[in-house]
């Protein structure tokens, strides 16, 4: 008996030492083969189980996965990382109360498991519990101060809770806990407007120019690109941001999703809109009025929504009544996205998301219609060789500026900015018109604190000392963003007592009344306003 049982061991270390030479060589399916002879050798070898496991992750056989992480911890309770990896795959396979009893038991087991509290951050961001998850990433960074993607998603998770002090506290934490990493400089350069801080503004415009880092994933480079249209950079500097932009796509994206065959004449052609912002937002008021507008018997539109379900509304719901096909491509990936919209027989494809937050630009570079167009995103070019045109206008780009930009300018006679004129509001603007300060000129500026460059805010200043009488109005729709234009005021050398609060509102016919307030706009600079300069005109408010 006790021969049979060395030969039974000795034959399990066999195989378990095949299958750890496969696994480390990156051969995840031989190594698989030789764990499930060693489970078939003895039943109850919870490691075997558990290696599986990984084996079957790296394969993308997220069930079996699954299953075997179960045996795993069912063998042996005791071990947290099998709980994690348990909770890993349910997670991805949206079994999402499962998911957060396994990471809970993970760190009931190990409280310092990084890899258990972060995962459960995601699972609880993606459950609609971001309150929680500041709390679950709070201690992943105590106990890994080094992980920037933990210190990026805590960052990220104050500024979607509406909590810019917050944020910027983390941010700080951040820095100094980290020094200096690519996810850092997005942030970095936000928050330099937000804290007032020039001489660190300076600095990370200097780090994301000649980026310092180690080859970089599109996810890291693209909120620079975005961030970098609000501050003083040269176009040649920023063409070589787009450039690096579009490098590290076509390493990433390296192959086209397959088109239908072409259909034949006298179909309609087919438009697909990409957003995330087919929602009670600007971007949604404008596409609204432009669907209104299409001819529908020339043409057939596609609204592909990038909108997360918990900021979809009664709006959305309408869009989905008005388009002939409406795709919802917010739990897809970018490939998967790219497949339906391919699927979808686009003829043109129009962007309209650009770097903002929550944008998809890579769906762009598996090349998923036959044209695909940028436009209305934001001021500045997306950067990728995909992309075949950017429409805008020759006053919002000269054409002098077409070499510093990827995609061709594709030239509108009129403004590129549609534009809706709402009806007044009578009470509304006797409300605003009631609260403007006596015996006071009001300079209205309704913007947020990215756009105030120091070059902006100089001029600014300047006007300020040479009319005494006027106001600088902001009109924040986070009450918590006074804290921030305050202190950017304050560095700028401009007095507090000049500044005035107009409340904004989330009624757009309560947001055009706010110009009964204002004598005048002062326009920013070098990111200029858009729709906000628009409707100031539509009210007969002079802009400068």
């Amino acid at each position: 008996m006790n021969a049979v049982a060395n030969g039974g061991q000795h034959q399990l270390h066999a195989f378990l030492n095949q299958a750890l030479a496969y696994q480390r060589a990156g051969q995840p399916v031989e190594a698989a083969q030789y764990y499930l002879r060693a489970i078939h050798t003895r039943a109850d070898y919870w490691q075997a189980h558990y290696n599986l496991g990984l084996c079957y992750q790296a394969m993308n056989e997220v069930a079996r996965a699954r299953d075997t992480y179960r045996v795993a911890t069912q063998l042996n309770p005791e071990c947290a990382e099998a709980h994690t990896n348990l909770g890993n795959t349910l997670r991805t396979l949206k079994q999402n109360e499962e998911a957060f009893i396994a990471y809970e038991r993970a760190l009931a087991l190990k409280p310092t498991l990084v890899e258990a509290s972060y995962n459960l951050a995601l699972l609880q961001q993606a459950m609609g519990r971001f309150t929680d998850s500041t709390v679950s990433l709070r201690r992943t960074v105590a106990n890994a101060p080094l992980k920037d993607e933990a210190w990026d998603a805590l960052y990220r998770t104050h500024l979607a809770l509406q909590q810019p002090e917050e944020a910027s506290a983390a941010f700080l934490e951040w820095e100094a806990a980290v020094g200096q990493s690519a996810l850092l400089t997005a942030a970095g350069l936000a928050q330099s407007r937000f804290l007032g801080d020039r001489v660190r503004e300076k600095r990370y415009v200097q780090l994301a120019t000649d980026w310092p880092f180690a080859a970089s994933a599109p996810s890291e480079l693209s909120p620079v690109v975005g961030l970098l249209q609000y501050f003083d950079v040269e176009p040649a500097a920023l063409l070589v941001c787009y450039q690096r932009y579009d490098a590290a796509v076509k390493a990433v994206a390296r192959k086209p999703v397959p088109l239908l065959p072409r259909r034949s004449a006298g179909r309609k052609i087919r438009i697909g809109y990409v957003s995330a912002d087919f929602r009670r937002h600007v971007m949604g008021r404008i596409m609204a009025e432009i669907l209104r507008t299409h001819d529908r018997n020339q043409f057939a539109i596609t609204l592909i929504s990038l909108c997360e379900k918990r900021y979809q509304d009664d709006v959305t719901e309408a869009f989905g009544r008005t388009a002939d096909a409406f795709i919802d491509a917010s739990t897809l990936t970018d490939y998967e996205a790219a497949r339906v919209i391919a699927e979808a027989d686009i003829d043109i494809l129009v962007d309209l998301s650009a770097h903002t937050m929550a944008a998809r630009p890579i769906i762009y570079a598996y090349r998923p219609a036959r044209c695909i167009i940028t436009h209305l995103g934001y001021h500045g070019a997306l950067g990728l060789a995909a992309v075949d045109y950017k429409l805008t206008d020759k006053i919002a780009d000269p054409p002098e500026m077409a070499q510093y930009q990827i995609e061709k300018p594709l030239y509108l006679d009129a403004c590129l900015f549609p534009f809706t004129h709402l009806a007044e509001n009578p009470q509304a603007d006797a409300r605003y018109l009631s609260n403007k300060p006596a015996n006071h000129f009001v300079f209205g500026t309704f913007v947020n604190v990215l756009k105030l460059s120091a070059r902006c805010l100089e001029a600014w200043r300047r006007i300020l000392e040479q009319t005494p009488n006027a106001l600088l109005a902001f009109s924040p729709f986070n009450a918590k963003d006074v804290i921030s234009i305050e202190r950017v005021l304050a560095e700028a050398g401009i007095a507090l007592s000049r500044l005035h609060i107009i409340p904004g509102s989330k009624v757009d016919t309560d947001n055009r009344a706010r110009y009964a307030a204002v004598d005048a706009v002062l326009d920013t600079f070098p990111y200029t306003g858009g729709d906000t300069t628009l409707a100031a005109l539509d009210r007969d408010v002079p802009v400068v």
